[in-house]
């Protein structure tokens, strides 16, 4: 073998290599785009899914008076959401999405205030908790002004009427 047909080789095996390398990181770089896309629809489904239970949360919160057999008193929220995801409760139907939904009713706060038309009012609080059939939960306290009697307490808060905290729980898969 003369010494040009062993350069001629030797270049040949390193373009060889070299390419094989450029081949190996393209093909990571195609995995790493496909992973950020498939992470990113991910994210896109559970916000639409938030965005669909606060929908439906909003619709019950317009309630003036809830129905006597979605309202449960004072149970713990963590017991709330196991009834919920074993189908108790009562059930919304928006369009063809079915949501599963218990109302705790909080009772009354007579020294957090609401003001409202020049008035002073107690407050009513609800613990509204819905669930879709994906295994996604939200419960919001919601706000509402009472007639009450005076706070009897030294210090008297005041807070706003409608929703004052949330919580958005789901399964992640």
């Amino acid at each position: 073998m003369s010494g040009r047909e062993r350069v001629q080789g030797t270049v040949l095996l390193t373009t060889i290599i070299i390419v094989s390398i450029l081949a190996i990181l393209i093909l990571s770089m195609m995995q790493a785009v496909f992973l950020y896309l498939k992470a990113s629809g991910h994210v896109v489904v559970h916000q639409q899914e938030f965005y669909q239970l606060e929908a439906a949360a909003q619709k019950i919160a317009a309630f003036d008076k809830p129905l006597a057999h979605c309202v449960v008193q004072k149970i713990n929220p963590n017991d709330i959401m196991s009834q919920l995801l074993s189908d108790k409760g009562c059930v919304l139907m928006v369009g063809d999405q079915r949501y599963q939904y218990l109302i705790d009713d909080l009772g009354e706060y007579p020294c957090l205030n609401i003001a409202y038309d020049k008035r002073i009012y107690g407050s009513h609080h609800w613990l509204i908790s819905i669930a879709t059939s994906e295994s996604a939960i939200l419960q919001i306290r919601l706000v509402k002004r009472a007639e009450t009697p005076r706070c009897k307490q030294v210090e008297e808060r005041e807070v706003h009427e409608g929703i004052s905290s949330w919580r958005y729980l789901s399964d992640n898969r």
